[in-house]
């Protein structure tokens, strides 16, 4: 059994998420498209597994002599350059759905990062404080300027305007 504790959200940055999804789906999207589109071409699942196939079918140990060879190299080159792109984004094909949109898990990931939540000291500071504003706010509206806070941060009465 899990304790999973409840976190209360202090800050959701929504245009830098914003930002961050839009500029994965305009460079990432493409490249996982094209991706897959070859990988369908040469029969391959990814492209660890294509270059296995590659040095199987010529016994060799050098992927890239192995499409030279069987005259794929242009569609290895393609691969090799796709999944350098997609390490930047720490995106997989597996974080896209076939219809070739974000995976609802990838975008909560996503939105996760974004995320600031508060901590223990600070929501029990936050507690305090609304405490404090709840006592000081049904002081009567006159006796309200009987009350200061000093230099030093500290509420005090007024030394200038006593009961």
């Amino acid at each position: 059994m899990s304790t999973t504790k409840e976190r209360t959200v202090k800050r959701f940055s929504e245009h830098s998420f914003n930002v961050q999804l839009q500029e994965l789906e305009r460079k990432v999207l493409p490249l996982i498209e094209q991706q897959r589109i070859i990988l369908k071409e040469v029969g391959a699942s990814s492209l660890a597994e294509f270059e296995a196939l590659l040095n199987a079918k010529t016994n060799f140990v050098n992927a890239n002599l192995s499409a030279q060879a069987m005259g794929v190299d242009n569609e290895l080159k393609q691969l090799q350059e796709i999944e350098s792109k997609l390490s930047k984004y720490d995106v997989s094909d597996e974080d896209v759905t076939a219809k070739g949109n974000f995976k609802t898990t990838y975008l909560s990931n996503l939105k996760e990062r974004f995320t600031e939540y508060y901590t223990d000291t600070e929501l029990d500071v936050l507690k305090m404080l609304k405490k404090t504003i709840e006592s000081y706010n049904q002081i009567p509206y006159e006796y309200k300027d009987k009350i200061i806070i000093n230099r030093e941060k500290k509420m005090q009465f007024n030394p200038f305007n006593r009961l």
